[in-house]
This record gives structure tokens, sequence and C-alpha cells, in this order.
């Protein structure tokens, strides 16, 4: 088997008044395991920002705190033993299907977020999924 990294982003435009504009944008198709979820703030993006992105059940994968820093996120999935008790180890979150990503509390701004998604694929010798 052999493991590839790939990666999809969005790009969020927000409406509404300073302070209170929202937007969202969907990822479409990830199938694989979350390393990592990059964001890219626009400049005039005020601190107040928040963002929130889930998977197709609602899930939520990133809840990340108000600010404009560009930065990035490896979100992780606390293993549960097969009785529902937290083990204290942590793992990727697997992804199949399509991911929402949510802006508030920003400026009307075009491309006010633009969330870059890097994920892990395995593939087997044969080229197919594995």
């Amino acid at each position: 088997m052999a493991d590839y990294i790939y990666s999809k982003h969005v790009d969020i435009t927000t409406t509404g008044g300073a302070g209170s504009a929202t937007g969202s944008g969907t990822i479409q198709e990830i199938n694989g395991f979350l390393l990592d979820i990059f964001l890219d703030w626009h400049a005039s993006a005020p601190a107040t920002s928040v963002v929130k992105i889930t998977d197709e059940k609602s899930q939520e994968l990133l809840d990340a705190p108000a600010g404009n820093t560009d930065i990035r996120y490896a979100p992780r999935k606390e293993v549960v033993s097969d009785h529902g008790v937290a083990t204290g180890f942590y793992e990727m979150h697997p992804l199949n299907g399509t991911l929402t990503v949510i802006v508030t509390l920003s400026n009307a701004l075009t491309d006010c977020l633009i969330a870059t998604i890097r994920y892990l694929k395995t593939y087997r010798f044969d080229g197919q999924d594995a």
C-alpha cells in the first residue's frame, strides 16, 4: 500500500454588516484521514472572525477561537474503548464526504477566508483505494 497527501480548499466570501458578516462553503468528496487545516484570512478580516468546520453528519472537526491570524490546525479525535470510555489516545479524523466551512462575526469581504484541508489517502499497489 501507498499513502498520498492531497489538499482541497474553499474560498469563503462573507456578507452582512461589519463584525456580523457570515459566509459558508463546502468541500466536496474528501475520503481519507484529516491531516490539518490551514486558515488563510483576508488582511481586513477583524479579530472577531470565527470559523467552524463540520462533516456531512454535522460532526465538528474544528471550532477555532476568534481571530484573524493565518494558522494551521491539526485536530485529532480522542479514541474510545468498546465500552465508550475515553482512552487518552488521539487519532486522525476519518473523512468520507463533504465538509462545510462556516465563517461568522466577520466583515463583508470577498475571500474573507481560504480554508485548505490536507488529508491522507491510502491506495493498494494496484491503484485502488485501500
